[in-house]
């Protein structure tokens, strides 16, 4: 009986292994090719994507612009020559940028080869080189002064201030230098035509012509401070006309005369918006000067006195002669501008809060222009190596006047409304630097490499660090730290 299970169990083992090395024959015949085919075909298959993902998600780049405005994608070949870049390659023809994921920056080149062939030549370009090139576009380029000097904006301006000039001051002054009267029956006439005529006149020599902001701001400049740069003229001259004809016909001349002179000169030469704004500036704190020494030396109550007006002459010409300085030493914007008069007006109000303090009646002249002065090399100082927008220069200014209003008020909040003069002051004084100094730091934009190898101080207070972007979201600025910062 074991001797017939044995040779089942041989019987059954032999047959598994026939079967065995039959299939084993089998896979290698026929199945391994197929599943080898697979394979092949498996690896030769693109990668799965996910749902919703687009086959150039993984990586790509985006054209930014080269200013913070959004105005300029690309930069041609006159373009890179006013503001002299792209020199070294031969027959430039343009260049855009463009932003990858990482946020780096890329430029690509497009120029011609000798041969006459389109070459393309991508090159990394870090946020140094960007804020060269975005500086040279708006302070060097002509692309860039025409955008925006040529505008209806200039336009506007021109008109506006000639039309006010007319209401209040051309509109009667004329008919009563021409001998009529207020009570005369054309006096009302005439001051209608020539107030509308203010309007009018400009607007229509102006209509197929390009106006420059520049000029505009010197003509603006010129038509109201010139008024009272031709009374004092007037005076200082020792005319012999009736006091009230004569100053009116000097008034009438000098705002004329200079606005329009102060015009022709910035067409002539190509004088950009923030080199006019920054002599403006400067003159119009000269003229405040000039004042200054006339208060206190008891000249104001004679119109016609030599000294006062040789004070307001004096004043308005040392005024512009640092506004030229200025300009010489470094190219400003018209948001600089505007931070050089907020500083320059905040540096004279924190003597003069200090005087109304102590009611002190007569304020030292020499105090409040050298803190007015102080002020300005601060605003100097901040200005250098930045470019201001005039956004920027607004938010700085306005920032600074609210928080001085807001500081009469906060002695008033903290007490049962009762507050002492020194109180008010100091209160006002505190807040307005305070919040002169965080605009500053909170819209303070990039450095600009303006002449090479600057050194700049920043000061900084705030205890944290956080990237900020602009509108182009190509330009991080940080909102700055605790600590004192040399920047060579």
């Amino acid at each position: 009986m074991k001797g017939i299970l044995g040779a089942n169990m041989r019987a059954k083992n032999y047959s598994i292994r026939v079967l065995a090395t039959h299939y084993m024959a089998f896979l290698s015949t026929v199945a391994r090719p197929v599943i080898l085919s697979l394979v092949l075909v498996f690896c030769c298959l693109p990668p799965v994507q996910s749902f919703g993902q687009s086959p150039d998600a993984a990586e790509y780049e985006y054209q930014v612009p080269f200013d913070r405005d959004g105005r300029f994608l690309e930069i041609d070949a006159g373009m890179a020559k006013d503001m002299a870049i792209f020199s070294q390659y031969q027959a430039f023809s343009r260049a855009c940028l463009f932003q990858s994921q990482d946020s780096s920056l890329a430029l690509e080149v497009y120029y011609q080869s000798p041969e006459g062939r389109i070459i393309k030549r991508r090159v990394p370009c870090s946020r140094t080189e960007l804020v060269d090139i975005r500086f040279r576009l708006e302070q060097m380029s002509w692309a860039y002064r025409e955008v925006y000097d040529v505008s209806a904006l200039g336009r506007s301006k021109m008109v506006i201030y000639s039309g006010i000039l007319g209401a209040t001051y051309y509109g009667w002054a004329i008919p009563t230098v021409a001998g009529v009267k207020t009570s005369d029956a054309g006096f009302i006439p005439l001051y209608l035509m020539i107030t509308g005529g203010s309007f009018v006149i400009p607007y229509l020599s102006t209509s197929e012509t390009s106006l420059r902001t520049g000029a505009v701001n010197f003509y603006s400049y010129g038509i109201s401070r010139g008024l009272v740069h031709g009374i004092a003229l007037h005076a200082l001259l020792g005319k012999d006309e009736s006091e009230t004809d004569g100053e009116l016909t000097w008034g009438v001349l000098g705002s004329l005369g200079e606005g329009l002179l102060g015009y022709h000169l910035a067409n002539k030469f190509k004088i950009s918006p923030g080199e006019a704004s920054v002599f403006c500036t400067g003159a119009d704190f000269g003229l405040v000067w000039g004042t200054a020494i006339a208060v206190e030396n008891d000249w104001m109550y004679d119109v016609n006195s030599k000294e006062l007006a040789s004070c307001l002459l004096i004043g308005t010409a040392v005024g512009g002669g640092l506004g030229v300085a200025l300009n010489a030493h470094a190219p400003y914007s018209e948001g600089d501008a505007i931070l050089l008069s907020t500083s320059g007006i905040l540096g004279a109000y924190l003597p003069y809060t200090y005087f109304e303090a102590k009611d002190i009646r007569r304020k030292p002249a020499g105090v409040l222009i050298g803190g007015s002065i102080a002020g300005l090399a601060v605003g100097h100082f901040l200005a250098n190596g930045r470019s201001y927008s005039p956004a920027e220069g607004t938010t700085v200014q306005v920032w600074t006047l609210g928080w001085g209003l807001a500081g009469w008020g906060i002695p008033f909040i903290m007490s049962d409304g009762e507050e002492s003069r020194e109180n008010l002051f100091a209160y006002s004084a505190a807040s307005s630097t305070f919040g002169y100094i965080l605009s500053n730091m909170l819209y303070r934009p990039d450095a600009t490499p303006r002449h090479g190898n600057t050194s700049t101080i920043d000061l900084d207070i705030f205890p944290t660090v956080t990237a900020a972007w602009d509108e182009t979201g190509i330009s991080a600025r940080p909102v700055p730290a605790f600590g004192i910062r040399l920047v060579h």
